[in-house]
């Protein structure tokens, strides 16, 4: 009998906001059992106030005593099933020592051997369709063991669509933020510098759609507030810089409000399509068939095809080849011609 179940990812933040349809599917297979999510501190906001989830777990993934704390908390939760995307053996080794009995995840994974139930990794779909694969033991046929969850009649649809749960007091914090007319959330940043796209391309950019009369909201992390700023100064724009001032939620609650957003590939992109805001995003190191792209209906990916894409999953501190064409060639005026046909429709 399957009593408690423990989702894991402890990687970035989009990487969290990618499992969030696994987090609901797998409370609707199973809505009488507690549903808990472990990912990395300082990732656990993300996932405030969403109603499948039992309790959010963190661990210090920069700590060994972190590591050993959270694996006390897991063997004392005593799960019965681990459902694990994230594929490090550090991770692996840990649910393998907190004695849960069944730990599934994917047959690519180089250390599948700490996995005792491995479900094909699906291709050339979006990483959150692939995290659903994780489901298959409890609605296929092929696992014997599993027989009593698999429905009786009919097969089940999953939706993989993500989704986030920001709360009223964020949404009242970011309207302060908004002015009359059309708002667009702009998100420069990227921890992996080859995935911007240029400060100075963004000041172009910026330059043209302030003249268009939008209201222009600059979205990140306090890190990110001066590189907003120079976007700004060098375009001789003001417009807002919210940068370090809201949370993760709170960002989520303001891009919600926005008429689009303008991004990097990074996780204010899924942060937008968690809220089903419109997007804008540039890929250059990556590609779209590494399932991270933005995917509701009239989302636009701006990307140059090159021999030398994709150099790495995610990206580098500098282009390997020294020109960054992947990016400086995705020219301001395109990008903007695109953003007014796709808001006039």
């Amino acid at each position: 009998m399957i009593k408690r179940i423990l989702i894991v990812q402890t990687a970035f933040i989009g990487d969290v906001i990618l499992i969030t349809p696994l987090i609901r599917e797998t409370h609707k297979l199973f809505p009488n059992c507690p549903i808990d999510v472990l990912v990395a501190r300082g990732n656990q906001s993300i996932l405030l106030n969403n109603p499948h989830i039992n309790k959010i777990l963190t661990i210090d993934k920069k700590s060994n005593l972190g590591y050993f704390k959270c694996l006390k908390e897991l063997i004392k939760n005593k799960y019965s099933v681990a459902l694990t995307p994230h594929r490090s053996a550090r991770t692996l080794t840990l649910l393998l020592l907190a004695g849960i009995k069944v730990r599934i995840g994917f047959n690519s994974d180089i250390y599948r051997r700490l996995l005792n139930y491995r479900c094909k990794h699906p291709q050339n779909v979006h990483k959150a369709e692939k995290n659903l694969g994780l489901l298959t033991p409890f609605i296929s046929k092929g696992y014997a063991e599993f027989k009593d969850y698999v429905p009786k009649k009919g097969a089940i649809k999953l939706n993989w669509e993500s989704e986030l749960f920001f709360s009223e007091t964020d949404l009242a914090c970011s309207k302060r933020y908004l002015k009359p007319g059309i708002n667009l959330a702009i998100a420069p940043g990227s921890i992996w510098n080859t995935k911007r796209w240029s400060a100075k391309n963004y000041s172009v950019l910026v330059k043209l759609l302030a003249d268009q009369g939008f209201n222009l909201i600059f979205i990140g992390s306090k890190a990110e507030k001066d590189l907003a700023a120079k976007i700004m100064q060098d375009a001789g724009v003001i417009a807002t810089n919210s940068c370090g001032e809201l949370s993760i939620l709170g960002s989520a609650a303001l891009i919600s409000q926005c008429q689009a957003l303008i991004c990097n590939d990074s996780g204010a992109l899924h942060i937008a399509n968690a809220v089903d805001t419109q997007v804008f995003a540039f890929f250059g190191p990556t590609v779209k068939k590494f399932g991270y792209y933005p995917y509701r209906k009239h989302d636009h990916l701006f990307e140059i095809e090159l021999e030398c894409r994709p150099c790495g999953m995610h990206g580098h501190r500098q282009c390997p080849l020294g020109h960054h064409n992947c990016m400086e060639m995705i020219k301001p005026q395109e990008v903007f011609n695109k953003i007014i046909e796709c808001l006039q429709r």
